[in-house]
């Protein structure tokens, strides 16, 4: 079974979750290969890192402005892996409302269901 309750620690979380043999595909593998220009350090974000990018909105957005290729992550509809189990096969997720700030809904469903994916690096 997997132990991966860091609410703080994506890297953390990643990498214990791609060490698992059972497991073939994920949003943390996807991370974890990820590589663009000279950056392979990428991994899927935990709960909490999610919710610094939520709370830092405006510099984000700068930022990925600037970055050729990269996706703005105001969308109201969108589902976001993060790396935070809450239990084996139930990752906490997060929809993060860019658009109202105060507001992120959580939800736990099965590992099996097709969401959105963010690499992030250490920040």
């Amino acid at each position: 079974a997997i132990n991966v309750l860091s609410l703080f620690d994506g890297m953390f979380n990643t990498k214990r979750i791609v060490a698992q043999t059972w497991i073939n595909e994920s949003a943390a593998k996807i991370c974890d290969t990820f590589s663009v220009g000279n950056f392979n350090d990428w991994y899927l974000p935990s709960y909490n890192e999610w919710i610094i990018l939520r709370d830092n909105i405006i510099p984000v957005e700068s930022s990925l402005k600037n970055i050729h290729g990269a996706h703005s992550l105001i969308h109201p509809y969108k589902i976001y892996w993060t790396s935070s189990l809450l239990q084996i096969m139930s990752p906490l997720i997060l929809q993060p409302n860019f658009i109202d700030v105060s507001k992120t809904g959580t939800l736990a469903i099965y590992a099996t269901n097709q969401l959105y994916v963010r690499a992030i690096r250490k920040f």
